[in-house]
């Protein structure tokens, strides 16, 4: 038996109602979203944020990530040892930043590689 078409139904009606609920749920979903504290590190190394705590699920031998073997790293244990690392990191990049900054500037390198273009023009200069 099929079901009975309800007469006057217009199936666009639900089409436009499932696309109104699909906009709304896509409007105010992210914004839910983006107001939770994020877990992951920003480009600003003042805000990076480590998990130095091991959650409830990493608790035991049965847990789910848990480091169980010796040898073996969790992610907990791998972001402490991350942020005793962050200090020397920050030293490397005050560094490389200095290299960057002594570095001579593109027209002073497009100005050399010119005048040393020059002097090779001399040299493989033929005649005949």
């Amino acid at each position: 038996a099929e079901p009975a078409a309800v007469e006057g139904a217009n199936p666009m009606g639900a089409v436009i109602a499932a696309a109104c609920v699909g906009l709304l749920a896509g409007l105010v979903g992210p914004q839910r979203a983006a107001a939770v504290d994020s877990p992951f590190p920003s480009i600003n190394p003042q805000a990076l944020r480590f998990l130095l705590e091991r959650p409830s699920y990493m608790q035991g031998l049965d847990a789910a990530n848990a480091a169980i073997r010796p040898g073996q790293i969790d992610f907990v244990t791998r972001q402490r040892i991350e942020a005793l690392q962050l200090p020397t990191a920050l030293e490397e990049l005050k560094a490389q930043e200095k290299l960057f900054n002594a570095a001579p500037s593109k027209a002073d390198r497009l100005e050399k590689n010119h005048e040393q273009m020059k002097e090779w023009a001399k040299l493989t200069e033929i005649n005949m």
